[in-house]
């Protein structure tokens, strides 16, 4: 279980749920479940929001073997984009 999937079944919202929020299908939103690094930056953001979690918890979990320095760029980047879509 992913950590996506996780906070989904915490708040209790259904994929049906994200996906009319994404503006997918369901089976789209499920393979995003299965694997959140394929989701769309914008996506990710936007389910992040409506489930009330952390971005950083949630999606950057998923790629341990980064470097130092890519992890820095990664959070700067990641600030300025939630920044702008607040």
């Amino acid at each position: 279980m992913t950590l996506l999937e996780e906070l989904r079944k915490k708040r209790r919202v259904t994929k049906k749920e994200l996906a009319l929020l994404l503006n997918v299908n369901r089976t789209t939103y499920s393979n995003y479940e299965r694997n959140p690094e394929k989701m769309p930056l914008g996506s990710a953001i936007k389910v992040c929001k409506y489930l009330d979690g952390n971005f950083e918890d949630v999606f950057l979990a998923v790629g341990v073997d980064r470097s130092k320095q890519a992890k820095v760029e990664e959070r700067q980047w990641i600030a300025q984009i939630q920044k702008e879509n607040s």
